[in-house]
This record gives structure tokens, sequence and C-alpha cells, in this order.
């Protein structure tokens, strides 16, 4: 048998082999817990996931919950606040307008997400207040921990 010929059996018994091998389940795992943020994402291996957030609760009440997704999309999930169509979130001088809800979703502007990402690496703290209610509670956010959970995210959902 020649060598190209080798080559090519190689070849194609690897290629059956492979259709045969199980693959691996994809779903939802922890990519980083920290006190406050966290990371998660759909996983097929080390570092190979998709559809990844970073997360985290405000400080007072956790059903509030800031979200950064792995396509640079900004959002507050916040269930029952249908009586507002807006919120604004504050970080250091830096305020922006998410709008919704949308199934309980307020998002950022895609124009926005790069100023707000850049911000929530630079400053402590952020503050998120439902527009139009003035009863309404402001919710507090802790930075502290964002940098490296957006660098965690970021490595483990690469995309293409």
């Amino acid at each position: 048998m020649t060598a190209p010929v080798r080559r090519s059996l190689a070849i194609c018994i690897a290629c059956l082999l492979l259709a045969v091998v199980p693959a691996r389940a994809q779903e939802v795992q922890t990519i980083l817990a920290q006190q406050v943020w966290w990371v998660s994402g759909v996983c097929v291996g080390v570092d190979q996931c998709g559809f990844c957030s970073a997360s985290a609760g405000a400080e007072a009440d956790k059903e509030v919950s800031l979200h950064v997704s792995s396509e640079d999309e900004v959002s507050v999930m916040a269930a029952g606040k249908t009586g507002t169509d807006a919120a604004t979130l504050a970080i250091g001088s830096h305020s922006f307008t998410l709008a919704g809800p949308v199934d309980d979703r307020f998002s950022a502007a895609k124009a926005d997400a790069g100023g707000i990402l850049q911000a929530m690496q630079q400053e402590t703290g952020a503050t998120l207040h439902f527009d139009g209610d003035a009863a309404t509670a402001t919710y507090r956010y802790d930075l502290a921990e964002f940098p490296k959970a957006y660098a965690a995210m970021l490595r483990a959902c690469r995309r293409p």
C-alpha cells in the first residue's frame, strides 16, 4: 500500500470514528462564581462556550439583576416593573437609558454598550432607577469584581 493510499485510509477511519463518538452535552455551566458577579454559558468544553453572560443582583434586591452578554448587550432583568417604560443606569458621571420592559428586561441601546462596558470596568459602583416613579427605590450594584468577570466571559465565549 502506497503512502498516499495509507494516508487517505487513515483519514477515512478517523472520520468514521469521530462520527460514532458521542457529542458532549451542551448545558449551562458556571464559568466563574464570585461574591457579587458570576459568569455562565452553554459550554461543550473548557473555554468553548456560547451564550455567555456576566450577572449581578442589586445589593438590596437580587431580583433586579444587571446582565452583560458576550455580544456586548447590557440589560437589567426586573420582574414586575411594568409601570415604567425606561430605567436609568448611572455609572460614575455617566448616565444611560435602558428601554423596556420586554419580557421583564430593560435593555441599553447597542450604541451605548461600549460606553457602559468601559465605565463598568473603571468605576466601583453603579445605580439603577426606574423612570417615571418617584417612589421607586434606587438599586445599587458593586462593580469591583466586574473586570474579572468580564475577562472570564470573553475568554470562555470567544467570538468567531
